[in-house]
């Protein structure tokens, strides 16, 4: 049963792959540590009537002067400094990883105590469905002896009308003790993802497991509970967003790296044919004075998040 919930229940398969997207996101370049690439080109014409003085006295007049420009090139840009926002954001992306893997094993042991207890839910259910069927047949031998005992004229017809009831009573407890089993099962079959319809026999005793020590439980829960380290998860990436805020307030350098052509060419004016290859480069620093308060309202409201974790 165990194994087949750990295959087929789908919180179990959501949990899965909420992990898996987050691990997937755990990378430097989604917290904005990494340069971006660009490849880019432009290509421009124009078909232009020129009319050109110069103080030397030259003239140029020339209808349909036809000019084309072309510029490929490779850029690079890269964020070198922003207020420790982008190693926050990478720490962060770790412990939406962690919180991925708590609620995955969360999930996991939730469904199995499910199973479980559905399962010995059933043993027992069907313990007392047996001993229900020997009390049954008890209150049937005592209704056969009192009706026996009634006909011989032994005994009262009083005494065999109240065994009959007896046996009646008992006849309908085990009747809805068979439906008690099927509903648990019905139940067992919800959890696994089975037809609802789907039989199977089950153990007839509930096996006793190891003496556990109350001392053990209490340090392997504190240690190892998904819950609560969920928990503490959860407080961290508060904090973190709060710093993330705190962040902004600094500035941001940027690095922009440029490696292109440009190439033009004209049939009149003064220059008929340029080109230019080579790198190009510089940094950028921005820093935000005022935005209308926005930081100070998201640090308060991380602040309450805080709070709330």
């Amino acid at each position: 049963s165990i194994a087949i919930t750990l295959k087929k229940n789908y919180n179990i398969l959501i949990a899965q792959n909420a992990y898996k997207q987050a691990s997937n996101s755990y990378a430097p370049g989604m917290a904005g540590m990494l340069p971006d690439v660009n490849i880019n080109a432009g290509y421009t014409s124009s078909h232009t009537n020129i009319s050109q003085k110069y103080s030397s006295g030259l003239e140029i007049n020339k209808n349909g002067a036809t000019s084309s420009t072309l510029s490929p090139g490779v850029g690079l840009t890269w964020t070198l400094f922003d207020g420790t926002k982008m190693f926050i954001a990478y720490n962060q992306l770790g412990l939406f990883r962690d919180e991925g893997m708590m609620n995955m094993k969360a999930a996991i042991q939730d469904n199995i105590a499910s199973v479980t207890e559905a399962y010995y839910n059933i043993v027992q259910q069907n313990e007392l469905l047996a001993v229900l069927d020997s009390d049954m047949a008890l209150y049937k031998q005592e209704m056969d002896i009192a009706k026996e005992k009634f006909t011989i004229g032994s005994g009262s017809k009083l005494d065999y009308l109240q065994a009959e009831v007896n046996y009646n009573a008992e006849h309908s407890a085990y009747l809805k003790q068979q439906v008690n089993i099927t509903n648990s099962i019905a139940t067992l079959n919800q959890l696994l993802e089975l037809p609802v319809e789907t039989t199977y026999n089950v153990s007839d005793s509930i096996a006793q497991g190891k003496v556990l020590i109350y001392d053990s439980l209490k340090r392997n829960m504190l240690a190892q509970n998904p819950t609560l380290q969920l928990a503490q998860t959860n407080m961290t990436i508060a904090q973190n967003s709060t710093r993330e805020i705190e962040a902004m307030r600094l500035p941001t350098v940027n690095l922009g790296v440029n490696y292109g052509l440009t190439h033009t060419q004209s049939n009149a004016g003064f220059s008929l044919y340029n080109q230019s290859l080579g790198f190009s480069g510089g940094l950028t620093l921005t820093w935000t004075i005022f935005n209308g308060m926005t930081v100070n309202i998201q640090h308060k409201t991380a602040e309450i998040g805080e709070l709330n974790a």
